[in-house]
C-alpha cells in the first residue's frame, strides 16, 4: 500500500522538477510511510530522491521504526550528543549525491532545525516549494484512507451520541470538552487526537476554533 505511494511520490518530483524531497514528522511522513513519529527536539528526516532508496535520518532509539517502513529505507542513526548529529546528515545526504541537486521541502512544515542540518550536508542545493507535489499524494484516495475516513467518522459519531445525555446544567465547557474526549477514546479514537476538542456552550453559533473556557452551560445552552 504505502510502497506504491512512495513511488507515486517519485513521480511527482519527476513532474515538478525536483531531484527530491526532504520531509520531516507531519501528515506527510505520517502518509508516505504509514509510521508515527514526532516532532521534538531531536531531527528526523526522510530524504526521498528519484531513482535510489531513501534515507531516514533519526536517533539511534527510535531506530526500530525503519523496520515498520513498508519500503527499503537506509537508515542512519545518531547518539545523544548533538556535536554529532550534523556529520550523520552529511553522510546521509552523500548517500543520495544532493548536493547541488534541487530538494523540495514544506515550508509550512520543515523547521529551521532540520533544514540546517539538511542544508550542511548539501551547501549547493536548491530548496524549493515542494508543497502542490506532496499535497499530491493525498488528493486521491486509496481504499486503505476511504475505510479510516469512514471509521473515524463511526468514532465521531458514536462519540457525540454518547456524550450528549452526559451534559448537565452548571458543566463548564472544559468538563464537555473532556466528555467528549474520553468518550472518543472509548469508541476507539487513537490516543494522539489531531485536534483539541473544541466545545463552545452559546445559543449563538460559535466560533469552532475557540478552545474551550470554564464558562459554564445553562438551562438555554443546554437545548
Amino acid at each position: 500500500m504505502t510502497s506504491e505511494r512512495l513511488t507515486k511520490l517519485q513521480r511527482a518530483l519527476e513532474q515538478a522538477g525536483l531531484d527530491a524531497a526532504a520531509i520531516i514528522p507531519g501528515p506527510t511522513l505520517a502518509h508516505l510511510t504509514g509510521v508515527s513519529f514526532h516532532l521534538m527536539e531531536r531531527p528526523i528526516v526522510l530524504l526521498v530522491s528519484r531513482g535510489r532508496d531513501p534515507a531516514l535520518v533519526l536517533p539511534e532509539f527510535e531506530k526500530t521504526k525503519a523496520a515498520l517502513i513498508p519500503f527499503k529505507v537506509n537508515a542512519f542513526t545518531y547518539a545523544e550528543d548533538p556535536s554529532g548529529w550534523e556529520s550523520v546528515f552529511k553522510t546521509a545526504v552523500a548517500a543520495l549525491r544532493l548536493d547541488g541537486k534541487r530538494i523540495g521541502v514544506e515550508p509550512r512544515q520543515m523547521r529551521l532545525l532540520e533544514f540546517r542540518h539538511v542544508r550542511a550536508g548539501a551547501p549547493g542545493a536548491e530548496f524549493p516549494d515542494a508543497s502542490e507535489a506532496l499535497a499530491s499524494l493525498r488528493l486521491r484516495k486509496d481504499e486503505t484512507e476511504v475505510a479510516a475516513m469512514r471509521q473515524a467518522v463511526r468514532v465521531a459519531q458514536g462519540a457525540l451520541e454518547a456524550m450528549l445525555p452526559g451534559i448537565k446544567i452548571g458543566a463548564t465547557e472544559r468538563e464537555v470538552a473532556s466528555l467528549l474526549t474520553m468518550e472518543l477514546l472509548r469508541q476507539g479514537s487513537d490516543s494522539e487526537l489531531p485536534l483539541h476538542q473544541s466545545c463552545v456552550l452559546a445559543r449563538i453559533r460559535p466560533i469552532p476554533t475557540r478552545p474551550p473556557r470554564i464558562a459554564r452551560s445553562s438551562a438555554e445552552t443546554c437545548c
